[in-house]
């Protein structure tokens, strides 16, 4: 038996358990709840313990054409399935979440974090998690607005890792900070590889009323106008990477030191909004002088028909070395049809991509269509 399905045995077992035990005090009755907000649950009478079940799945079909080939690649994929669990030990404010990735060859485990947050300005999470680099990232995988992350976010922001981060939100969810230090070396690793660590930090300010993480923050019904501006970086180790000629794909060779920022706004009211994030890198490798890189993407969404069609659009761009030509550009567009709100869902979406070197341009173009269920 691998760690991941260790994890996620312990995980089930201690929500079991402690239901079992719960209805062996007679006097003292578990609560039951089902629904399509908050799944499966079942907790003390006292608040004393709490555990939630809940599942996402996603299914794609998609066709594309990658910048420069004339190859056609098609077909159809299960995304994602992910048992979310999660609940709280002892005090409400001590929780504990637990995610797995169950769809592709090899389940892994995505999430294992446990948070102690006896005070809402101040409070620290501990395990695997995901880092607090751009709102884009921070936003639940059911809320986010497009099929996946923008070429920008998946080239710039620091991915899940473990480690231990600091947490609070002040004025009443007006300003909310997180700093933390992981491993470094992304998920799934077990351990440090060598004796660094990578810092990252986020603050965000929502100055006309608390914005929660959602991409689509429209779908609740007469939104006020609310805006959040944010301020994310890390610092830590990138593969250093070379391209030795004849080579089927990159080669890496040691490790360079990176810091890198990003910006993020989102914008909403009624039935729109207006989610911007630009990011900046520097790159400092053992050897050479250091690369400077950048991108943005901005997104957009209106929703139609009583909220059930929402028109969607995004353009992301990234430059991995500013004193150089090449860039890569990615304008989409989409139809979401919403059933139950983020619970059931369908994307189609089209996208066209541009790659741009000194040899001149390619083009690509890609559709999707995707399906989500979230219980």
């Amino acid at each position: 038996m691998n760690r991941f399905h260790k994890t996620l045995l312990g995980a089930t077992l201690l929500g079991l358990g402690l239901a079992i035990s719960a209805t062996a005090a007679p006097a003292a009755p578990p609560i039951w709840a089902a629904g399509l907000d908050n799944g499966l649950q079942v907790g003390a009478a006292d608040d004393s313990w709490f555990f939630q079940s809940q599942l996402v799945v996603q299914t794609r079909f998609a066709a594309a054409q990658k910048p420069g080939s004339q190859a056609l690649q098609d077909g159809f994929l299960v995304r994602m399935v992910r048992p979310q669990l999660r609940g709280h030990l002892v005090q409400k404010w001590i929780k504990w979440f637990v995610q797995p990735e169950l769809a592709g060859t090899t389940p892994r485990l995505l999430d294992l974090e446990v948070t102690a947050q006896p005070w809402p300005g101040l409070g620290v999470k501990v395990g695997q998690f995901v880092t607090p680099f751009s709102r884009a990232f921070l936003t639940p995988v059911p809320r986010l607005q497009f099929p996946d992350f923008s070429i920008a976010n998946d080239k710039f922001r620091a991915d899940r890792d473990t480690g231990l981060q600091l947490q609070g939100d002040l004025g009443r969810g007006l300003l909310g900070w997180q700093l933390g230090v992981f491993n470094g070396n992304g998920i799934d690793k077990g351990g440090n590889d060598d004796n660094r660590l990578a810092a990252v930090g986020r603050i965000a300010v929502q100055p006309l009323g608390p914005m929660e993480l959602d991409e689509v923050p429209e779908l609740a019904a007469d939104l006020p106008l609310r805006l959040s501006v944010g301020l994310s970086g890390w610092r830590g180790e990138l593969p250093h990477l070379l391209a030795p000629v004849g080579a089927a794909a990159p080669v890496q060779q040691g490790f360079d030191q990176a810091t890198t920022l990003c910006a993020d706004a989102m914008l909403a009211q009624g039935a729109w909004h207006l989610q911007i994030q630009g990011y900046g890198r520097t790159t400092d490798p053992a050897s050479g002088k250091a690369v400077s890189s950048g991108g943005a993407d901005a997104q957009a969404g209106l929703l139609l028909l009583q909220r059930k069609l929402e028109v969607g659009a995004r353009v992301a761009a990234v430059v991995p070395d500013l004193a150089a030509q090449d860039r890569s550009l990615v304008v989409e567009g989409q139809l979401v049809g919403y059933a139950w709100g983020h619970h059931a869902k369908a994307w189609l979406r089209g996208a066209w991509q541009q790659d741009h070197s000194a040899a001149g341009d390619k083009n690509g173009w890609s559709i999707t269509l995707q399906q989500q269920v979230h219980l």
